[in-house]
């Protein structure tokens, strides 16, 4: 999906989300993702079992967090899943460090992983923000809608 989303563009590239691949935090992180599973195929990182893995791991944990965030009933789980997904964002950062330090992937490579890892993570810290707000707003009044942008 090559989309920027639908609705009006809201902080952490949030756009008045109908699915999931509307949300632009998602679809950086898919991208992160994808491009983890492609650097880590070939080359001296595709012997080293344990770090490839625990780096795809953690790439697809950072996806699959804001999913299930989103699949969540409001705000205040949005924004726990998305503390986890950021949690995750880190992990890769810190594997990401450890695999230049081992010369496993190349320079070149790891530079376009941090790119879009810095990317995802500052969405996920933009989406928190606005998650956090509509729990607050929530709170203040029950009537609203967990789905809207308010």
């Amino acid at each position: 999906m090559t989309g920027e989303g639908r609705g009006e563009r809201g902080e952490g590239g949030l756009r008045s989300p109908l699915t999931l691949e509307d949300l632009l935090a998602w679809q950086d992180a898919r991208a992160f993702s994808r491009a983890v599973y492609v650097a880590t195929t070939t080359g001296a990182i595709a012997k080293d079992f344990s770090l490839r893995d625990q780096l795809r791991r953690a790439a697809v944990s950072v996806m699959c967090n804001i999913a299930e965030g989103f699949g969540r009933g409001g705000p205040a789980e949005f924004a726990r899943f998305l503390d986890i997904a950021r949690g995750s964002a880190v992990e890769c950062h810190s594997l990401l460090v450890l695999m230049g330090d081992l010369s496993l992937l190349p320079t070149t490579t790891l530079d376009e992983l941090f790119r879009l890892l810095d990317m995802t993570q500052r969405k996920i810290a933009g989406l928190t923000r606005h998650q956090r707000t509509r729990q607050r707003r929530t709170r203040l009044s029950p009537l609203s809608s967990p789905l809207s942008n308010e």
